[in-house]
This record gives C-alpha cells, sequence and structure tokens, in this order.
C-alpha cells in the first residue's frame, strides 16, 4: 500500500469520526429538547451522509484496485461517474424513506444531513491542510 492511499484511509477515517461525532452531539441535545422522532430523524440525516463518505471511498478503491496501467483514466473516471449516480439514488432514497416512508420530522433529517456534511468539510479541512490554502504568486 503506498503513502497515497494509506492518507487516504487516515483522511476517510477521520471524515468519519468528526460525522458520527457532531451527529451524535446534535441528536444527544435533541434528545433533551425534542421527542425520540427528531432524534431518529437527526440519526438518518447523518447516515445518508456517512453512506456518501463510504459509497465515494468505495468506488475509489475499486477505481485503484481494478486498474493499474496508466492508460485507464477513462476506466477510473467512469468508476467515479458510476459512484456519484449511486450515491446520488441512495440519498434520494433515503430521503424519501424518512419523509414518506418512516415519517420522520423532515427538518431534523435536513438538519442531520447538513451537519454532516458540515463534518465532512471540517474532515477534509484537517485531512488535507496544505491542499486547501489559496497561495498567490507574490511573496
Amino acid at each position: 500500500m503506498d503513502n497515497a492511499y494509506a492518507g487516504l484511509q487516515a483522511g476517510i477515517r477521520k471524515i468519519l469520526f468528526y460525522q458520527i461525532f457532531l451527529i451524535a452531539v446534535v441528536a444527544s441535545a435533541l434528545y433533551y429538547s425534542q421527542h425520540i422522532e427528531a432524534v431518529w430523524a437527526v440519526s438518518l440525516g447523518g447516515l445518508i451522509a456517512i453512506t456518501n463518505v463510504l459509497s465515494s471511498y468505495f468506488w475509489v478503491w475499486l477505481a485503484d484496485f481494478s486498474n493499474k496501467s496508466p492508460e485507464s483514466l477513462k476506466n477510473d473516471v467512469a468508476f467515479f461517474y458510476v459512484g456519484a449516480m449511486q450515491r446520488f439514488v441512495f440519498t434520494l432514497l433515503f430521503f424519501v424513506l424518512g419523509f414518506a416512508w418512516l415519517k420522520l420530522p423532515p427538518l431534523a433529517i435536513l438538519a442531520g444531513f447538513g451537519v454532516a456534511q458540515v463534518a465532512y468539510v471540517l474532515g477534509l479541512k484537517q485531512s488535507h491542510p496544505q491542499e486547501n490554502r489559496c497561495e498567490s504568486g507574490s511573496k
């Protein structure tokens, strides 16, 4: 395993930690101020975002595992498109599951998803601090 792949795994673990931690904090706060349905809804929203991260990681791993030749760039891009489609469809299905079938509070589901997305951004910034800076040509 090369350093880039090990760095990707460490970054994914950090992102998942931030997401799970922030969702647990929000769900705990809602447990004491709202009813239990809001806790389930926030948890479902967080699960949607966590599923997106795991799906992205899976498709990157699959593209890396199956395509080792330099001329396989088209196949790598195809893996990323399929992964993006899968994340979009799963996100919609999970939202429909929460809104229509489980009849959970929609605002709480969206809040959980939003908090988990904020955790995703925080995890990205922590995982790649040098790559997120804007550098100008002047010193």
